[in-house]
């Protein structure tokens, strides 16, 4: 058994079938369960694992989903349905296919640097947004803050003197 089918052996109390959870990958993030109960379990071993495979195209969307939402990617998908596999390739998460085709494998890759470039533009904006917003009311209203603060202080310190004379 070469490392990698090591690295990637299933859990043992999944069902047969075309996916899984990975042995000893789980962090037992709850997203599988709370999302999709009836298709996964947990383990007494801090672990989830498949307990029944989806049969519908709603739980095959559910599936999806905790593929997309689970912290690891520890669940796994081993069959060969092309339909299934771009669905996970349009989510630009072909690393999860034991066997992607090299066509579909390329759709992943392109995905998932969209989506890393979103969120470096988002957090590229929010940064500049709030420093921008926050050197704006620093400007309006910085020397009243300060002005607002030195008062209370003094006053503070006068009622302090106030209080130890009586």
């Amino acid at each position: 058994m070469s490392d990698e089918a090591k690295e990637r052996a299933p859990h043992p109390l999944n069902v047969p079938g075309v996916f899984y959870v990975e042995d000893e990958c789980c962090t037992r993030c709850d997203v599988p369960i709370g999302h999709a109960p009836d298709l996964f379990a947990a383990s007494d071993h801090e672990s989830c694992y498949v307990k029944h495979q989806p049969a519908t195209s709603e739980q095959l969307k559910r599936m999806l989903e905790v593929i997309q939402c689970a912290e690891l990617q520890c669940i796994r998908y081993r069959g060969s349905d092309r339909q299934v596999q771009s669905r996970i390739a349009e989510l630009g998460m072909g690393d999860v296919c034991d066997s992607l085709p090299d066509d579909l494998r390329a759709i992943s890759n392109q995905v998932q640097v969209a989506q890393r470039e979103r969120l470096r533009s988002r957090k590229a904006l929010h940064t500049g947004g709030q420093l921008r917003r926050w050197s704006n009311w620093l400007y309006r209203s910085g020397w009243m803050i300060w002005i607002v603060f030195l008062l209370s202080f003094i006053a503070a310190c006068l009622l302090g003197l106030v209080i130890r004379i009586k």
